[in-house]
């Protein structure tokens, strides 16, 4: 109950009417209630988001909610990567890590007087997911042994570091040709790569334009081939 105040004489109160009770809005609470996000400056003109013109739903702010726990998983995910790069090919490297807005993780890749392969990783890597860049094949850098080796040895020690994952990105398999035992007392050489970078302990490798599809069923943890 309350009392209505006329215009004409504000001296008078008007008798007691009964007003009827309005029914809550359920999506008014929600609205009311439901916190408010900001959209960074960045953010905008990314594709990600679309700056409201009207007043939103409570659907399209559900959707809104969900769109921001994405893009935090999503950064989360990137500030959990670590970009490895070995001496086979540094812009490669170089160029995966500006793509994702990273730095390089710092390493050393030399070489002893006896030729013997010397690798120490001078970051953090321990609970992250690795993603080491090494091609197999034969650069100015070094040989097809050289790079292979040097590989083994970086996948040791981040998995000895604690690392999450190890991936290996390598656009060059070696030994791709050596697939099959085609005559009698020959080795499979390209089984035999896969065995030691399991055994090194790559969780999971990449690699382009297999000599023979057939090389994806020697590796028993996942492994994917990018055709070009």
């Amino acid at each position: 109950f309350f009392f209505v105040v006329t215009m004409d004489n504000p001296q008078v109160a008007a008798p007691k009417q009964d007003v009827p009770k309005e029914t809550p809005n359920p999506d008014a609470a929600t609205q009311a209630t439901s916190p408010r996000h900001t959209i960074h400056p960045e953010s905008i003109g990314s594709g990600r988001f679309v700056r409201p013109r009207m007043q939103k739903s409570s659907s399209s702010s559900s959707l809104h909610d969900c769109m921001e726990v994405q893009n935090e998983f999503d950064r989360m995910a990137l500030a959990a990567i670590r970009v490895v790069p070995g001496s086979s090919h540094p812009t490669l490297s170089r160029g995966i890590a500006d793509h994702l807005g990273l730095s390089l993780t710092k390493c050393i890749c030399e070489k002893f007087s006896n030729t013997e392969c010397r690798v120490e990783i001078l970051e953090n890597v321990r609970k992250r997911n690795v993603f080491i860049v090494q091609t197999g094949g034969a650069t100015s850098r070094g040989t097809i042994n050289d790079h292979l080796m040097e590989l083994l040895i970086l996948v040791d020690a981040c998995r000895r570091s604690h690392s999450t994952s190890i991936t290996v990105i390598m656009p060059c398999y070696p030994y791709a040709r050596q697939d099959k035992k085609d005559r009698p007392r020959a080795p499979i050489s390209g089984r035999l790569v896969a065995n030691m970078l399991e055994a090194a302990g790559v969780t999971r490798l990449m690699v382009m334009d297999l000599h023979a599809a057939q090389i994806q069923g020697f590796f028993q943890h996942s492994g994917g081939q990018l055709v070009c």
